[in-house]
């Protein structure tokens, strides 16, 4: 039997519960992959990571192409957010998302830097990070034409959180260097991965940011719900029914200054809730007025089967 890989992030993660919950993985929830894999006729290796971004996927990738060769007749990835990275290198330690991380292993914190980066050089971290992605994804592509493999690459949520609000400009009438927009035209239309990318219909939905005609595919949090396949007909479910909503502690980064009452472990920032880095599992409503408990919005059993559904659908688009 033929191989399919696929890699992403928290909403591929086949061990989210155990991350998230200390618990198993309900019998009901059936990743989106492995319905991919059944639908295919293939032997699923999952490489979805919570808190990937674009560097980890084409790391999983490679390995997985370097292991097991042309035994892989599929690739399909669920691509993370952008602006996240693997701190210090591509395949580890750390997964860093900004805005918000989870909690990290023990005291020190790169996140720092980038924020230190993104206060003092914002355009060009803006470029870095649409220069990085797109030669990731091309670098995929390489690596599936190298095996002769099909290949599928779908967004899989909103592709940016943090630049493109970090670089708005809101006087219109400072000269401050290249505008945000240069910067997009610069990493885009002048660069020669994303020429390629643009004409590669195994892209779907391509160049996935919006303001650039590009779709994502989890695009549900201004929608009130999906129809999925139920037998021959298609089901409303609601949007609270495609979503695991309980309850999730999340550790904040922010700056001491937002808590000047207590005193920085390092130069500039601080982590709001240190209590976090002794029992991850304590759960707490606010720690120093900062809300830490969030409600889990990942895809449940059925945003799962709506994922995949969406993902067949691109699928056989392509190949069908």
């Amino acid at each position: 039997m033929g191989k399919l890989i696929t890699t992403g992030c928290s909403f591929s993660d086949h061990n989210y519960y155990e991350i998230a919950f200390k618990e198993k993985t309900p019998s009901k929830h059936i990743w989106w992959d492995q319905l991919m894999a059944k639908e295919l006729g293939l032997e699923l290796h999952n490489y979805g990571r919570s808190g990937a971004g674009s560097d980890r996927h084409a790391f999983d990738i490679a390995q997985a192409v370097a292991e097991y060769g042309k035994e892989i007749k599929a690739i399909i990835v669920g691509w993370s957010i952008w602006d996240r990275f693997t701190y210090p290198y591509s395949c580890g330690v750390q997964q860093v998302c900004p805005p918000t991380i989870h909690v990290q292993p023990f005291l020190g914190h790169e996140y720092s830097s980038f924020v230190n980066v993104q206060k003092n050089s914002r355009m060009n971290l803006l470029k870095s990070c649409l220069l990085s992605t797109f030669a990731h994804m091309y670098t995929i592509a390489k690596l599936a034409d190298s095996i002769d493999a099909k290949l599928l690459v779908f967004q899989m949520m909103a592709p940016i959180n943090t630049h493109l609000k970090n670089t708005e400009e809101r006087n219109m009438f400072t000269d401050t260097g290249p505008n945000q927009y240069q910067m997009i035209y610069q990493a885009t239309e002048e660069n020669p991965t994303y020429k390629i990318l643009e004409n590669d219909k195994r892209f779907s939905g391509f160049p996935y940011m919006k303001r650039l005609g590009g779709e994502h595919v989890w695009n549900l949090d201004k929608k009130d719900g999906a129809f999925l396949k139920v037998g021959n007909k298609k089901s409303y479910i609601p949007l609270k029914d495609l979503r695991i909503n309980r309850h999730i502690t999340k550790v904040k980064w922010v700056r001491y200054s937002d808590v000047p009452e207590k005193t920085p472990k390092w130069t500039e920032e601080q982590i709001v809730g240190d209590e976090f880095l002794n029992d991850e599992s304590a759960g707490f409503d606010t720690v120093e007025n900062k809300n830490l408990t969030i409600t889990d919005t990942h895809p449940n059993h059925n945003g799962q089967r709506f994922i995949y559904e969406k993902a067949l659908e691109r699928w056989n688009e392509i190949y069908k």
